[in-house]
């Protein structure tokens, strides 16, 4: 019998396998030799690819935007060694040339050598999309139920994070981000750690440091280690002394003892840095040219084991993007260090140019680096934590707020809105944003009620600008003459109260003999501001959601004896008095009992406040519940709290 008709015999016919290889649901193909050319391809495949015309051609042919994502390299890979590899739910971005649009997928494959043609390199690929959307949009549904569990996490996690820094400082010229990964072997706390540092002289301090070992041990260690850099770079002009002091203090103990540690220190003002590097591995420069460099320092050593630790200083140029990392990020199952290094440079690159996943991808560069190298680098796998912390040399610092309107509805619409924009644009966390715009809220509304006669609106200013040590200071100002006792009249005294509660300084200058040359009144707002040191994803492609100025609706549902006011949007100096007309309504004059829901109130502010407390007392005095209800950390929240009005999370349970 000839081998084909064995092969018929054994295998099937050869038309019936080639029609069910073309009706595979999953996408399968086969390449050949070192060029890694098509020699096979199923329908989906070639749906996928967007074209027909696929045989002959090599990977990069077919699949050119995959190159910068570690897709392609896979293949040639598993061709070069002949070992087979598997991939899970990358996500990948590639334009179809069907739509000329950009998707982002999830694809989990295997990429394996055929059993006895060492040229051909087969791959199967399923597409699982829908699954990984709709675990993340489980996800995001469990979000509050996992919040209410915090209290209950593992105590060695509990240390890590107390032990990590919350916040990263938000200052002019200079742009910082983190990223931070636990060993995925067991999930336990390491010793890696990070910090960002300004100093008393305007330079700002980067470190990311590595003690030896994981779980509490190691974590407590990393705390100690941690607190005496800090105090040793913060009270000591000299980095190298600084460095001498906590090499001293390693070596009298043990736990530290070998730890290693990259430190940088930046003068935003010259441009100028020095690092050392204990042991530690080599920062990564991208430069806006797209240019990489890596800070080598020869005779470098961990701290504690009695080397001296040089500086080497660097110039750096605007633009230009420092990435620190700990060993986890190179140190990879199936990687050499070589190989670590050049891709930790490749991905940051790409990163910082915004050419790998740009489809929802973070604004700042040096955001985009620290996800980017943690989310590419460790697909593969990776057995120690992982810590990365970038920071870019601005040029400009963040534009200034300037408003300059009128105090009506119009002019208050224009101010908070551009107040709101500006907020965004510095990146701050949403607490920071939130505090300064009900504070901001606060002292528009003073000027629309205290600073003109009868009301009449006049002009209202409102300017804003990040400061250099990480302050925000926003001024209102007016050219009226506020009526005694002023601000106190709003809201029985709480706007000025919530302001002062809500932010680190509040100062109210009147036209004075120390201001001869102007009128009116100036509130200055000044709060130091951060934003979350640890950035964690909240699905694909998305953002923060940006609540919509000054809209506003209220939803009655009545039962017997009962009410419930559904409030959605801003209630503040354009929309309070609508929502006193929405509670007196639904509460029907205090003859019924109110439960009102706040989860969807994006500001209220101290008119929206005082409503309340009047409902409050209306219904007290005729004996009918009232009960709000807000979830912990919702604006509303925020505000009650700051208030003492008490709140309910359920709507289903009684309140007061």
């Amino acid at each position: 019998m000839s081998e084909s008709g064995h092969l018929d015999t054994l295998v099937g016919d050869a038309e019936v396998i080639r029609s069910v290889f073309d009706a595979l649901d999953v996408m399968a193909c086969c390449w050949q030799g070192p060029e890694l050319r098509l020699v096979a391809a199923n329908a989906a495949f070639r749906y996928v690819a967007g074209r027909d015309d696929v045989i002959g051609c090599t990977v990069s042919e077919v699949f050119p935007e995959l190159d910068g994502q570690l897709m392609n390299p896979v293949i040639e890979r598993v061709y070069a060694s002949g070992r087979t590899e598997i991939g899970r739910e990358w996500r990948v971005h590639w334009e179809h040339p069907a739509s000329n649009r950009v998707e982002e997928r999830w694809l989990s494959f295997v990429v394996t050598p055929h059993p006895v043609n060492r040229q051909w390199v087969l791959a199967y690929a399923n597409d699982v999309t829908d699954q990984v959307l709709e675990r993340e949009l489980a996800g995001r549904r469990a979000a509050e139920a996992q919040r209410r569990y915090e209290a209950t996490r593992d105590v060695v996690d509990e240390l890590q994070r107390a032990l990590l820094p919350l916040e990263l400082p938000v200052v002019p010229h200079i742009d910082i981000a983190a990223r931070y990964l636990t060993a995925s072997r067991d999930q336990a706390a390491g010793g890696d750690w990070f910090d960002a540092l300004p100093l008393d002289d305007g330079r700002m301090a980067l470190v990311v440091g590595d003690v030896v070992g994981h779980g509490v041990a190691a974590s407590a260690a990393m705390g100690q280690l941690r607190a005496a850099l800090e105090l040793a770079l913060t009270t000591t002009a000299d980095l190298g002394s600084a460095i001498a002091q906590v090499d001293a203090f390693a070596a009298k103990k043990a736990p530290l003892r070998a730890a290693t540690v990259g430190i940088v220190v930046i003068d935003p003002r010259t441009a100028d840095m020095e690092f050392c590097l204990c042991g530690h591995p080599p920062p990564v420069v991208v430069g806006a040219d797209g240019n990489t460099r890596f800070l080598h320092q020869s005779g470098s050593a961990p701290l504690g084991v009695g080397h001296h630790h040089a500086v080497v200083g660097r110039p750096l140029k605007p633009g230009d993007v420092v990435l620190l990392y700990s060993d986890g990020l190179i140190e990879r199952p199936g990687r050499t260090m070589a190989e670590g290094y050049a891709e930790v440079a490749q991905v940051a690159a790409d990163a910082v140019a915004n050419r790998v996943l740009p489809t929802g991808a973070a604004h700042s560069p040096a955001a985009r680096a620290c996800q980017l190298t943690v989310e590419l680098l460790t697909r593969t796998g990776y057995d120690d934590d992982v810590t990365t912390l970038a920071v870019q040399l601005v040029a400009a610092p963040p534009p200034e707020l300037t408003v300059s309107t009128l105090a009506d509805d119009n002019g208050i619409t224009d101010a908070v809105n551009g107040i709101r924009t500006w907020l965004t644009t510095i990146d701050i966390s949403d607490e920071a944003a939130l505090a300064i715009e009900l504070a901001v809220n606060e002292a528009i509304a003073n000027v629309a009620v205290h600073a003109y006669p009868d009301c009449a609106p006049g002009p209202l200013r409102i300017t804003g600008r990040l400061q250099s040590g990480g302050v925000v200071e926003v001024c209102i100002g007016d050219d009226g003459q506020w009526r005694t006792p002023g601000i106190g009249d709003i809201g029985r005294g709480r706007g000025l109260a919530m302001m002062e509660r809500l932010l680190d300084k509040v100062t109210i200058s009147h036209d004075s003999a120390s201001r001869p040359a102007q009128k009116g009144t100036v509130v200055t707002l000044r709060h130091k501001v951060s934003r979350p040191a640890l950035v964690v994803s909240s699905g694909p492609g998305s953002s923060p959601s940006a609540r919509t100025p000054h809209f506003y609706r209220a939803e009655r549902h009545d039962e017997p004896g009962k009410a419930t006011l559904t409030v959605t949007g801003a209630v503040d100096a354009l929309t309070a008095d609508q929502f006193n007309v929405d509670l007196s309504d639904a509460a029907q004059g205090g003859t019924v009992g109110l439960t009102v829901l706040l989860d969807q109130v994006t500001l209220l502010t101290s008119r929206g406040v005082r409503a309340l407390f009047m409902m409050r007392d209306q219904l007290t005095a005729h004996q009918r519940p009232f009960t709000l209800v807000a979830a912990t950390g919702s604006p509303a929240a925020v505000v009650l709290d700051l208030v003492g009005l008490s709140r309910s999370t359920d709507h289903q349970s009684g309140g007061s």
